[in-house]
């Protein structure tokens, strides 16, 4: 589960459809459906109930949603908060695994890297 799929759960509560929450998102209708099916199966439980008529949220849905809420607020509140610090320095986080040499994965990998890029 990640924020983005939470913001995309949101506005698929408040719209009650999942194309009337594409179109708010400027997302393709698919691309949200498959986030939907993505965090049900990442919360091993079904939040939405699904109709011709649009989409209900279950008992479970309902309480994700009211948690989902209070998480991205704070969340988005931390970030507005940290914006107007004078000392801090947006950074990026990047991570991956450095090749020696091409093609020497087994007897040459030196572990993962990681580097905060200042920007």
């Amino acid at each position: 589960m990640d924020l983005r799929q939470l913001r995309y759960f949101i506005k698929v509560i408040e719209c009650g459809n999942i194309t009337r929450a594409s179109e708010a998102l400027h997302i393709a209708q698919p691309a949200i459906s498959q986030q939907m099916r993505n965090l049900e199966q990442d919360m091993d439980m079904q939040l939405l109930e699904r109709s011709v008529h649009g989409v209900v949220p279950t008992a479970a849905g309902r309480t994700l949603y009211r948690h989902a809420v209070e998480l991205l607020r704070q969340a988005d509140g931390t970030g507005n908060c940290c914006a107007r610090t004078p000392s801090f320095r947006k950074a990026r986080f990047r991570s991956g695994c450095r090749r020696v040499r091409r093609g020497c994965w087994r007897s040459r990998w030196r572990g993962p890297s990681a580097a905060v890029i200042r920007g």
